[in-house]
């Protein structure tokens, strides 16, 4: 009860309190056919020179989407069936990532009549229309049936988003052979500097070993609570091992919304898209599609019940249902609990565009006058290594991303798992557009540090 007592007069405050444009935010890798499509516009398209080099650079899906309905357009009127070939390889390999995948296929297929017929209604099958040697199963059969190539491409190992334009080529035609049958390809994961390079070079260390320190420099101490300089010990933080398995087709990763109904400056009331968790979904969809992590996503609504606003007891109304998913799925290993905080918009500009920054929060389980008996949390040392090391990292990585930590009193269910993260999102007066675009560098940041050892 003192937990949720902590919410009353805190509707918009920290853990307590437009239209969707998705396509505008899908950060992430290329996927290796739109790089050979890329490529290939650097050899046939002059005046798409330029953009495909946008496409490669920006790893953007929907850049790669137009490109590739530039690229049909182009063969099709110069009688570049090679290149329309090409094409079909590509989207059969990405059918399981690349949104507008049904209408391209009906594209090259209007163009390629006399090569292939592929099922759009499905996106696997792949028949013999005429010649029947172009898009045939892996088994090579004339009349087959490709099973998820996309699929298995992600199975065999996350791809490195650092790929540049001098191994474009042939890891693009690798990946063209791969479609055929003829191969099949292995992808390394994505590759980070040295996290302790990193941290070392970038940050005070030394200094850091003063808990006094690092408490006034990286830390936000609530008036509820207060930090214990034991706790703070920069070895022991930075020692904590915070890997993860690999994937086993299992899930991973769960991402639920205490205040769900949290939203933005220009959210349309009401609609849950446009709130934190329209964010989660696009969080889900980066962590599965570009780095292959199995993600539960939770879309329960706690901040609300029977039609009225629950708020003040979201967290106890969310413990039994985190409690039993954790439960029905002991292969998770990362909680996060996506938040907006409330007060004065928080932004920062990376590459260009806005980004809402993200605030790490951590309940120290203790008011000023010292432990709460009744508020235990057992992985409190590892939450606070993961909150820091996320901090510390994303720091290095997208300088003006991460907000100081945020430390307050109460246990806010971080107890559930070692690896909890609590987010707050930008604030009440960030749009939904700086929200969103923080996602792909927040699961950059992620992947690094669940991938570092």
């Amino acid at each position: 009860m003192a937990e949720e007592m902590y919410q009353a007069g805190n509707q918009d405050g920290r853990t307590g309190g437009g239209d969707l444009k998705w396509y505008k935010y899908i950060w992430g890798i290329l996927l290796i056919g739109a790089i050979v499509l890329a490529v290939r516009a650097f050899q046939v398209l002059g005046p798409l020179k330029e953009k495909a080099t946008a496409a490669i650079g920006e790893a953007c899906v929907i850049n790669a989407a137009r490109s590739v309905s530039q690229v049909i357009d182009y063969a099709a009127e110069h009688g570049e069936e090679e290149l329309l070939e090409e094409t079909a390889y590509y989207l059969l390999g990405a059918k399981g990532l690349f949104p507008e995948f049904p209408e391209a296929v009906s594209r090259v297929v209007s163009e390629l009549p006399s090569s292939v017929e592929l099922y759009a209604n499905t996106g696997t099958e792949v028949k013999d229309a005429d010649n029947g040697s172009i898009l045939s199963g892996a088994n090579g059969d004339a009349e087959g049936t490709v099973q998820g190539a996309g699929d298995e491409w992600l199975e065999s190992g996350r791809t490195d988003s650092a790929l540049d334009a001098s191994g474009v080529e042939s890891v693009g035609s690798l990946f063209v052979e791969y479609a055929k049958g003829g191969v099949e390809p292995v992808f390394a994961a994505h590759t980070y500097p040295d996290w302790r390079e990193q941290i070392q070079s970038l940050y005070p260390v030394s200094k850091m070993q003063d808990a006094s320190y690092l408490i006034k420099n990286y830390y936000i101490v609530d008036s509820s609570t207060s930090a214990a300089a034991e706790e703070f010990d920069i070895e022991k933080l930075l020692g904590e091992d915070l890997t993860i398995s690999e994937p086993n087709g299992e899930p991973q990763i769960l991402i639920y919304h205490t205040h769900a109904s949290e939203g933005y400056i220009d959210s349309r009331e009401g609609n849950y898209e446009d709130t934190v968790m329209g964010v989660g979904a696009y969080l889900t969809e980066i962590l599965t599609s570009r780095y292959g992590y199995e993600v539960y996503h939770d879309t329960n609504i706690y901040d609300r019940k029977d039609g009225k606003d629950n708020r003040n007891y979201a967290y106890s109304t969310a413990i039994p249902y985190i409690t039993q998913i954790l439960a029905e799925n002991p292969s998770i290993e990362v909680v996060i609990d996506l938040h907006r905080d409330g007060g004065k918009k928080r932004v920062t500009e990376i590459d260009g565009e806005n980004v809402a920054q993200i605030m790490l929060f951590n309940g120290l389980c203790r008011n000023e006058n010292g432990p709460i008996a009744d508020l235990a949390n057992p992985y409190l040392e590892e939450n606070l290594a993961f909150s820091l090391r996320m901090n510390l990292v994303g720091g290095a990585m997208y300088p003006g991303l991460m907000y100081k930590i945020y430390l307050k009193n109460y246990r806010y269910n971080m107890h559930v798992c070692p690896k909890s993260l609590l987010v707050e999102l930008g604030t009440n007066q960030n749009t939904l557009e700086e929200a969103m675009n923080a996602m792909p560098y927040f699961a950059s940041v992620l992947d690094q540090v669940l991938q570092s050892k």
